[in-house]
Parts: C-alpha cells; sequence; structure tokens
C-alpha cells in the first residue's frame, strides 16, 4: 500500500474547498510551466524537489502534479518519507484537469 493518496483533479478540487490549507506541487520543467500553469501552484521542478523540500510547509496536505501523473507519484512516494500532513497525487496530472476542470489550461 502507498504511503500517499491518489486522486482525481476534480476530488482535488473537492479537497481545497473543504481543507484551503492544500498545497499545489508542480513538479513540471520550466518549459512546461511556460505553456500550462495552475495558479497558486508551487512550482519546483522534479529534480529539485528534495533539495528545496523546506520550501514546502509539512504542517499542510501537499497534492503534487506534473503533466500525466507519472512523475508526481514519483515525487509523492520520494515525500513520503517527510511529516507532511498528507500526500496526494494528481492522477493524469495537468492533462486531465485541462479536460475535466479547467480547458483554459492548455494540454500538451
Amino acid at each position: 500500500m502507498s504511503k500517499y493518496k491518489k486522486i482525481t483533479p476534480e476530488e482535488f478540487s473537492l479537497l481545497l474547498k473543504e481543507d484551503k490549507e492544500w498545497q499545489l506541487l508542480d513538479v513540471r520543467e520550466s518549459w512546461e510551466i511556460e505553456i500550462s500553469r495552475i495558479p497558486n501552484s508551487i512550482f519546483i521542478p522534479m529534480d529539485e524537489v528534495i533539495s528545496r523540500v523546506n520550501e514546502l510547509d509539512k504542517e499542510k496536505p501537499v497534492a503534487i502534479i506534473c503533466r500525466s501523473g507519472v512523475r508526481s507519484a514519483k515525487i509523492a512516494e520520494a515525500l513520503s518519507i517527510y511529516p507532511f500532513k498528507e500526500i496526494a497525487n494528481i492522477e493524469g496530472g495537468i492533462n486531465e484537469w485541462s479536460k475535466t476542470l479547467d480547458n483554459n489550461i492548455r494540454e500538451y
């Protein structure tokens, strides 16, 4: 069993309405952020997350997103050694977010 939740973009949206404390960590590369970005997300490229983990508030839950959900799952697993309140991977990533929540966010 994994140490993090697997959630859809819609489920994250509902969680955010219930608990405004959620942090949204975007682990894509800077060129990907230029294509599409979710407002109020925290951008730390995948390769820098562990070295920059102190930029995240461990007292608050964190959801991780990438393009399709693969990189974010790896980071969710890596972050599970830290004492975050809760960790979630957004399945389907930003492309699923675009399809189901906000088609102003560009797919690529």
